[in-house]
């Protein structure tokens, strides 16, 4: 099972990543900040138990969780920002008590891009973020939700103190499952 995790990284994250990230940096020093990090964890447990009637009862189970992160932040122009990041997060498992095994996934995927215009006058900008959750279980079916939020942004910041500065955010969120049933 943890060889089966470890090839899904290969697969849906490290791959990409290293093409995304050798399309963006064209030379040595094509973006001011491209970081990222990979947090994997396995984890075990065994558990018996026995209740007042004298009926026991035996689980054991283990599970693997990878996380993997990139970002990278860009300044196009003097006051032109890019700024994009994308999350993948997986985590399996599998429990079994008393001879009934149980499997579950749970996969998030995130991606954000964010263009903001800032100068020491006016601001504008847009944003995009996308959260993907998916949940399957042994005995029942996939379950994948998705959120997204569209940002604008627009401010205004006169350079005389006797004006007052204006800033105009505007959200929209769009929450439905993946067959658009709710």
């Amino acid at each position: 099972r943890l060889w089966r995790g470890l090839i899904c990284l290969h697969k849906a994250v490290v791959f990409p990543a290293l093409i995304i990230l050798a399309s963006v940096v064209q030379g040595g020093a094509a973006a001011e900040g491209i970081s990222g990090y990979l947090d994997l964890a396995y984890a075990n447990f065994t558990s018996d138990s026995k209740d007042l009637l004298g009926n026991s009862s035996h689980s054991d189970g283990d599970s693997f969780t990878q996380r993997y992160n990139l970002s990278l932040s860009r300044t196009l122009y003097p006051y032109l920002r890019l700024y994009a990041s994308g999350l993948f997060n997986r985590s399996d498992g599998a429990t079994t008590t008393n001879g009934e095994k149980t499997e579950s996934t749970q996969t998030t995927v995130q991606p954000l891009v964010d263009l903001t215009l800032r100068s020491p006058v006016y601001t504008a900008g847009a944003r995009y973020s996308r959260r993907e959750d998916t949940t399957k279980s042994t005995g029942a079916p996939s379950v994948t939700n998705i959120n997204e939020i569209y940002t604008g942004i627009l401010g205004l910041k006169p350079v005389s103190t006797d004006f007052p500065s204006l800033d105009l955010r505007v959200e929209r969120s769009h929450l439905y499952d993946q067959e658009h049933v709710s």
